[in-house]
Order: structure tokens, then C-alpha cells, then sequence
């Protein structure tokens, strides 16, 4: 078999399961590595550590790829042909001219190619928003797709020409990853995606973003796991105790900020960036997080009995002025109060004295559930099918439950805690752990390799440094047209 794994991400840790992959699959295989993340029109977010302006293979990784499958073969340029580009990149800059919103962007198609969820979910991190304007970012949206153009043809001709069976790439959900990725399905190449949790990998063949598929890999992990039920409980309460304790450097100590007597529920908004462009999977039945709030709002204020806290995630601060702006529209009324993001009020200490806690997808929503609060969740997310928390189908069923029935027994409340250390021991065992690597933790959940079979995995500052001013020279064009739109 001819196995091939193409790389765009340079951090070490993900470099490093490349490498254990390539190793294992070289013994029996013909084997090919391409590195083209220092070689793409768009310089990938996740490449700046191999940058350079020769796009050569990098040395280091060369001699790295070469450790692990020595009669491996390099591949080091995405190769693309310009009129094969620019004809699809035109057509769909036609296309797009007609878009005015994200999620119509799934409609782009041509020639069989459909670069709109990659699209979308690139945007959407790189200009913190996922409610733009497509005529003032034409120029980098134009820059996006060409790009990723380039490496969906490089994929195809690279695949073809030496005709590989089975192919690696990284995780799916960045633009490149996701152009090779669309790439090697249209040609019915066997497609495994991998990606790292803490000091492990994961080889999976559906994508890390498909949330039916995510909780059904949580779920057969618990299920087939050897550990008696108490051991289960124990090793997935971790997680948990964890994001309480004081090593999690995102944990805020403040107190509280609420000034109503009365009992309350609490809203936590939350980031979901990265669920943009994966619609087969995600869905907003009630509509954005801005008008569900709202909504809730108009609800509380029709009665006297309860008060609806609003608590804005901290990540809020590092997204566009515009996103900004349309969450500072929400403002307190009758019966609801409003916590901004950069305030130090502890969201412990919120959901601990909450009568029952809302999101819209946010983690804190499981947490209530290991905490043994009831849980209502309005919107799709990557615990929904773990039987922890409530998914109402209708606005009906939310008021129903905000009234009365988020009144759970103390039974159910115990099963729902129960079911929320299924992501907690996935997360704390699950995946297969770096045979030939030597791993360091360098801060909250992050790991890097130093070694790969004995042979040092990074390098000296000053030529880390040079490929990082290389790569900010790269991105200063992808920044300037965003400044201009």
C-alpha cells in the first residue's frame, strides 16, 4: 500500500504524531511525507514554526521524517496550475457576490469542489466575526479561496501521479487541512484525519468537528472501558475537578456581582467559532445566541418570581469590534442582569446558587450537570447526546422548562452527573499515547515534543525567531487587507 501524510500545522506536538503515524505505517508501506505549509498562497495560521521564503523542506523536519521512515519520499511545494485556479477562483467570486450571510456560503459549487464550509470557518477565526461584510473583504476572501484552490489541485494531481491508497492530514478543520481533506474524498482515497489531546493522538476516520460522531466515540470508550463503574466516575470527575482548581490560569476568583435577591437562572453564552462551516453537524433551531437571548430576556420580564443572569464569556474581549457591539446591545431590564466579559465574577459561583442553568453549547452546560444542577440547552453542541442536560425542540418547551420543569429528582440529577464523566474520562484516557516521542507540559492542557527517537525535535531561538519574522512578513499582506475592509 502507498501511504502518504500531508502537513500544513508545525507546532511540535502535532508534528510529533505525524511522525509516530508515518513510523508505523512506513514498516509495511511505501511512504510519503509532504510538508507544505511554508508553500501556500495564504500562509497558514498554524505553520509560522517552518516558514521560510525558499519553501524548501525544512532540514530539521527533513532529518526528523527521515528518523522515523528512512526511505521515505519528501514532497515539499503545493503545485498547482495558475489557469486551472484562476477559471474556479472566478467563478466563485461570482458566486460569492450574491452572499450576504456565513451559512449561505455552502451553496458554493463548482466542478464538483465546495470550498464553503472551509471558507467559512477561516473567516470566521481569522476576522473574529461570523457576521461579515462580503463586498468589503472581497480581497481576502478572494486570497482564501485561491489558496485553498491550490492545494485542493496539488492534493489531486500529487495523489494521482503517485497513486496513493491511504492518506493523513491533520485534524479538518482549517482551510488547507480542509482542502486536502475534500480533495482526497472526491477521489475515494481512504481519508484518516488525526489530532492531539494532551500528551495523546487520535487517528479517526469521520471529521473531530461531527458532534454525533464525537459523542459516539465518548460513549463506545466508556462502554467498552475495563474500569468498574466507581473507577469510571473517578477518573472522569478529573476533568471536572480540574477547571475548579487553581491551576486553570482562565479560573476567575471574583465575587459575585448580583445585586437581586431573588432566585435566579443563569445564561452563559459561549464561543463557537469553531463549529462555523460544519452545518451537516450544527444547527441553531432557535435562531443566533443574540436573538436567544434576547427572546429569554422578554420572557423573564413577563413575571416577577425569578431573575435571568446574563454572564458574557471572556473571549468575548478578543473578537471583532462588531461582535463586540452586538453583544453590548444586550442590556439589563426588568428581570435580567447582564455580567460583561472582562468582569472577575466567578462563573462557579454563578451556577452553584443558580436555580438552573441555559447555554447555547458552552462546556459550563455539562459542568452544571456534573454539578447537579439541571441543564437546558439551546442549541446543538458536542454533549447534546450524552443525556446530561435538557434540548428543548421549541420555544414552548424552553418557557415550560424555565417555569417548572427543570424540577428534576435527586435520581435523574445523579444519572446526568453520571453521564458527564463519559467526556471526562474520554478526555482524560482516551486516544494513543507517543511511543517514540519525548513529551514536556508546557501550561494548561498544552504539550510539546522534545524528542523523536532520541533525536532532538526543536531548535535554536534564533532560527525559531527567524521563521516567526518570515511568517509575520508573510501574514502583514493578509492583515493589511483586512485593515482595508
Amino acid at each position: 500500500m502507498r501511504v502518504a501524510i500531508i502537513q500544513f500545522a508545525s507546532a511540535s506536538i502535532h508534528i510529533g504524531a505525524s511522525l509516530e503515524i508515518l513510523h508505523s505505517e512506513s514498516s509495511d508501506n511505501d511512504s510519503f511525507y509532504c510538508y507544505w505549509g511554508n508553500s501556500t498562497s495564504y500562509p497558514g495560521r498554524m505553520s509560522a514554526d517552518y516558514e521560510s521564503f525558499s519553501n524548501d523542506f525544512p532540514p530539521r523536519l527533513r532529518r526528523l521524517v527521515q528518523e522515523a521512515a528512512p526511505d521515505v519520499i519528501l514532497n515539499s511545494k503545493v503545485e498547482s496550475d495558475t489557469v486551472w485556479v484562476e477559471l474556479r477562483l472566478h467563478v466563485f467570486m461570482a458566486q460569492i457576490e450574491k452572499i450576504t450571510f456565513m451559512n449561505e456560503l455552502i451553496s458554493l459549487n463548482y466542478d464538483s469542489i465546495s470550498p464553503g464550509s472551509a471558507l467559512a470557518n477561516e473567516l470566521t477565526t481569522l476576522l473574529k466575526n461570523r457576521n461579515i461584510d462580503f463586498r468589503k473583504n472581497r480581497k481576502i476572501i478572494e486570497t482564501l479561496v485561491r489558496s485553498y484552490l491550490e492545494v485542493y489541485q496539488s492534493t489531486r494531481k500529487f495523489l494521482e501521479r503517485n497513486k496513493i491508497q491511504k492518506l493523513y492530514v491533520f485534524n479538518g478543520r482549517f482551510l488547507h487541512e480542509r482542502a486536502v481533506w475534500d480533495a482526497s474524498k472526491l477521489q475515494k482515497v481512504e481519508t484518516i484525519l488525526f489530532e492531539t489531546t494532551r500528551n495523546r493522538y487520535h487517528v479517526r476516520e469521520k471529521g473531530f468537528h461531527d458532534r454525533i460522531n464525537n459523542q459516539i466515540e465518548m460513549i463506545n470508550f466508556w462502554d467498552q472501558s475495563r474500569l468498574t463503574l466507581e473507577e469510571k466516575i473517578s477518573e472522569g470527575s478529573k476533568y471536572f475537578e480540574l477547571l475548579r482548581s487553581k491551576s486553570n490560569p482562565f479560573l476567575s476568583q471574583g465575587g459575585s456581582e448580583l445585586t437581586t435577591n431573588k432566585p435566579y437562572f443563569v445564561y452563559f453564552s459561549n464561543s463557537d467559532d469553531e463549529a462555523v462551516g460544519f452545518w451537516e453537524s450544527w444547527d441553531e433551531k432557535l435562531g443566533n445566541q443574540i436573538q436567544v437571548v434576547k427572546r429569554l430576556q422578554e420572557f423573564f420580564d413577563q413575571q416577577d418570581e425569578v431573575t435571568l443572569v446574563i454572564r458574557l464569556h471572556p473571549n468575548l474581549q478578543n473578537k471583532s469590534y462588531a461582535q463586540r457591539r452586538d453583544w453590548n446591545m444586550i442590556r439589563e431590564t426588568k428581570n435580567s442582569k447582564v455580567i460583561s466579559s472582562d468582569s472577575n465574577s466567578s462563573s462557579y459561583e454563578l451556577l452553584d446558587n443558580a436555580r438552573g442553568v441555559i447555554t447555547f453549547g458552552s462546556t459550563i452546560g455539562l459542568e452544571a450537570a456534573f454539578s447537579k444542577k439541571p441543564s437546558l440547552l439551546l442549541a446543538d453542541s458536542g454533549y447534546d447526546e450524552l443525556e446530561v442536560c435538557d434540548k428543548p425542540k421549541n420555544w414552548d418547551e424552553v418557557f415550560m422548562w424555565i417555569i417548572s420543569s427543570h424540577n428534576l429528582p435527586q435520581k435523574e440529577l445523579e444519572h446526568r452527573r453520571t453521564r458527564a464523566c463519559i467526556r471526562g474520562l474520554y478526555l482524560e484516557l482516551a486516544g494513543k499515547p507517543f511511543e517514540y516521542s519525548e513529551l514536556q507540559e508546557i501550561g494548561w492542557g498544552a504539550w510539546q515534543v522534545l524528542k523523536f527517537k532520541g533525536r532532538r525535535m526543536n531548535t535554536s531561538r534564533f532560527v525559531i525567531t527567524y521563521h516567526r519574522i518570515i511568517f509575520r512578513l508573510k501574514f502583514k499582506r493578509i492583515l493589511r487587507l483586512i485593515n482595508e475592509s
